[in-house]
């Protein structure tokens, strides 16, 4: 019984040690690449910036970023965010994990450009439960072409959520029984001698 009480605790304790984050969802709009031509214009900054809409139930719009999240034309790769460098994160991710459809507004280029939709639509599912340790942007193309009277710009990236998906309540249910039942089915295989020298209190008693 005392392996059994171990292996419920163990099972059972909402803090236990989490594995490596995972992919959960990503987000990357049929509108990328982005292609653009403007006269006149030059660029010199791309911006970045994810905003979940004031809703019902959401009485407030929150943003990950203060002001916006910015690369200079030409630099690509793969940028993390969480609550150490992006000071919306922890508010944005109680808002993508909640039970709501949010309407998320996904803000890129100096052109103020975006792309707006709802939660399970941005990334084919509701992230309800899970818990998120970072959103990550990945920008593979990001630069133009400037001539003496217009600029063709390129820009093409994805946001990504990673962490980890918590099994629901009847989930939990089922393996804990399961393993009990092992537990036991094992334990009432032993013989006596065995249970004996595998238990200390009843090697004491005896």
């Amino acid at each position: 019984m005392r392996f059994l009480r171990v292996l419920l605790a163990l099972v059972l304790t909402p803090c236990v040690a989490l594995a490596d984050p995972v992919l959960l969802a990503d987000f990357d709009p049929p509108i990328f690449p982005f292609a653009t031509t403007c006269q006149n214009c030059s660029i010199s900054e791309t911006f970045f910036q994810v905003t979940s809409t004031a809703g019902e139930g959401d009485p407030t719009a929150v943003s990950l970023f203060s002001g916006a999240f910015t690369l200079a034309s030409g630099v690509t790769g793969v940028f993390d965010f969480d609550e150490t460098n992006a000071p919306g994160f922890l508010a944005m991710s109680q808002r993508l994990t909640d039970a709501l459809n949010a309407n998320l507004i996904f803000s890129f280029t100096f052109f103020n450009a975006n792309d707006r939709a709802g939660e399970a639509a941005a990334f084919g599912n509701l992230l309800t439960g899970d818990l998120i340790d970072f959103l990550r942007l990945v920008v593979d193309q990001n630069g133009g072409i400037q001539t003496s009277d217009e600029l063709k710009y390129t820009l093409d990236a994805r946001w990504e959520v990673w962490g980890n998906t918590v099994a629901e309540p009847a989930t939990l249910s089922l393996v804990v029984l399961g393993l009990a039942s092992i537990a036991l089915a094992r334990r009432r295989r032993q013989p006596g001698a065995l249970r004996a020298a595998l238990d200390p209190v009843a090697r004491y008693a005896a």
